[in-house]
């Protein structure tokens, strides 16, 4: 890719990310975090230069709020999930369903059940549950394991 494309192109943002759920699945968690961070920051710098970063932005940082929910940095989680969560619903619409608000959702739930927030935990939970609904249908392990977290 370093060949074909500018430096400063924005799949390598996408690379970053993609290689920080590599090493997350790889048990690094440190290496995890760092590439989220460089994926994060460089769409972040990429987005005042390219329309074609924007779209991007919102899916790096809600894999990085799962980082740093594992870590127990829960609000810098918490803010990466809202903020992705606000660019998703600014791009999509307010009432759009997505497997990406879902998995918004589903971070921001499990910030809040951390937080012993457990009735926003629950709201967010059923916020996930609907979305992972219309986009990967009933029976999957996703919707369920939301329905049930939101005791629905």
């Amino acid at each position: 890719m370093r060949s074909h494309l500018p430096p400063t192109h924005f799949w390598f943002a996408t690379l970053a990310s993609e290689r920080s759920l590599l090493a997350r699945a790889e048990g690094n968690p440190d290496t995890a975090m760092q590439l989220a961070d460089t994926a994060v920051k460089t769409d972040e710098e990429l987005v005042k230069t390219d329309d074609q970063a924007a779209p991007f932005l919102p899916f790096f940082l809600y894999r990085r709020a799962a980082l740093e929910l594992e870590r127990g940095d829960l609000e810098k989680s918490d803010s990466d999930a809202q903020r992705s969560i606000n660019l998703l619903r600014a791009s999509l619409g307010n009432d759009a369903l997505s497997l990406h608000l879902g998995e918004c959702y589903l971070v921001e739930a499990q910030t809040l059940e951390r937080r012993q927030k457990r009735d926003e935990a629950r709201a967010a939970f059923r916020l996930a549950a609907t979305n992972f609904e219309k986009a990967l249908g009933p029976d999957h392990a996703k919707t369920r394991a939301a329905r049930s977290l939101a005791g629905m």
